[in-house]
């Protein structure tokens, strides 16, 4: 993900952005080197989170990103009331267990502002790993879950290679949703 953001694919100047289940929090402080006006970098883990803040405060980036702890169990997808919302949200290799691939487009869907018809930046951009020997059923249900949300999928870019000795391929999808107008044409 960090290679799409610094080569301008996933477009992170001057946008606030959160950063879903950031690790160690490559992707957040990326998109803070390259121009982003605000980083939300969150996990569930408290661990990551207290790491995640060290890699902040190394990178001198304390003005622009912080870490959250979110808890993907909270939402919903109907947009409950004190909801952040954020012009783009990333997330890479977040969907290796089924109950992610479920609710990510949820958390999603709350988590991402609302924009007019004529305006239909914000996004959401991931990155996920397909491994050929497992996870096929994490990534179906995350694509039809999206859909379901009211997403579609404005790019995807592929890339094969190797992990270990299984094959793998990197996926990038970038998605908006869709306006209610647009649900019924």
């Amino acid at each position: 993900m960090s290679k799409l953001i610094v080569e301008g694919i996933i477009p992170v100047e001057g946008k606030e952005i959160l950063e879903l289940g950031t690790g160690t929090g490559l992707s957040g402080l990326t998109c803070a080197a390259c121009g982003a006006r605000k980083v939300v970098m969150s996990d569930y883990h408290q661990k990551v989170l207290d790491n995640v803040s060290v890699n902040i405060e190394l990178n001198g980036m304390n003005d622009i990103a912080m870490a959250k702890k979110i808890d993907w169990r909270e939402f919903d997808g109907k947009g409950g009331k004190g909801t952040e919302t954020y012009e783009m949200i990333v997330g890479s290799d977040i969907n290796y267990e089924l109950y992610h691939s479920i609710q990510v487009p949820k958390v999603v869907k709350d988590s991402l502002k609302r924009r007019s018809k004529e305006d239909n930046s914000a996004q959401f951009c991931v990155v996920n790993t397909l491994r050929f020997t497992t996870h096929k059923k994490e990534i179906e249900t995350f694509n039809e879950e999206m859909k379901a949300n009211g997403f579609i999928e404005v790019e995807r870019i592929e890339e094969e290679g190797w992990e270990e000795e299984d094959k793998i391929l990197m996926r990038f999808q970038s998605f908006r949703l869709l306006h209610e107008g647009e649900l019924k044409e």
